[in-house]
């Protein structure tokens, strides 16, 4: 509900401590030995790419330096391509929740405030987001495209997983001390219903940009149907869907 009326990253950010806060009160007392055995973290480590990561650094470093040293004619160009970088960059080191709770945030920045893409263009981004392969995320390579072309893509893609995939790895390595920690178990139990809210919020808000018609709310039933009756995954449901709008606007 605060999503929905007081939408943003600062009541993302909000909702996300506050739900960590109150997972801490009502559970880090009453903990039981299965939902601990559930809440585990991986103790698995992996090496750090130094090598991968210093060439993306190197890459992120040039895109930076390259609005300076440009020519007149092709100072703009490269402009976007670094405010693509730092934008999403800084979209990275803050999805909390997923991709879904992230939407409302990315459209408040590429839409609203920086323009780059209209209502519609947003939503249909998201929706060929879905269609392909990965994370929601991928997006970020459609709306990079459409700012700057091939290298815009490459550089919003990058910006949008380096930060957030180099905390991870680093911040594996220290998992180990604090994963049996009952703070942390109780505040992953508050964080549940306060991600499933920011989900909710972002399919109204996926759901306020689309024309409402019979064929997109018979769309809606069958996918409800088939996602609780026989558990369909997405990769079956969403190419379904397009399928069956290509069948039901064409009549």
């Amino acid at each position: 509900v605060l999503l929905m009326f007081f939408g943003g990253f600062f009541m993302t950010l909000i909702l996300i401590i506050a739900g960590g806060f109150a997972g801490f009160i009502l559970y880090h007392n009453s903990l039981n030995e299965k939902e601990k055995k559930h809440l585990h973290l991986s103790t698995k480590q992996g090496r750090i790419p130094y090598l991968f990561i210093l060439s993306l650094g190197a890459f992120l470093l040039v895109i930076l330096i390259l609005p300076i040293i440009s020519s007149a004619n092709t100072n703009n160009y490269f402009e976007q391509i670094r405010k693509l970088m730092t934008v999403f960059g800084g979209m990275s080191l803050t999805l909390f929740g997923g991709g879904y709770v992230f939407i409302p945030m990315i459209q408040e920045t590429v839409v609203e405030h920086l323009q780059w893409l209209s209502l519609k263009e947003f939503a249909d981004g998201i929706a060929l987001g879905q269609i392909t392969p990965g994370p929601i995320l991928i997006s970020a390579t459609f709306i990079g495209y459409k700012v700057a072309g091939f290298l815009g893509a490459i550089v919003a893609t990058t910006a949008i997983f380096l930060p957030s995939g180099l905390l991870m790895i680093t911040g594996s390595h220290l998992l180990n001390k604090f994963k049996e920690s009952d703070l942390i178990e109780a505040a992953f139990l508050g964080l549940r219903p306060a991600v499933i809210g920011m989900i909710f919020s972002a399919s109204l808000f996926i759901g306020s940009n689309i024309d409402i018609d019979w064929r997109p709310i018979l769309i809606f039933i069958f996918v409800l149907l088939m996602s609780f009756r026989y558990n369909l995954r997405a990769a079956i449901l969403i190419p379904v869907s397009g399928l069956l709008g290509i069948l039901l606007y064409s009549l």
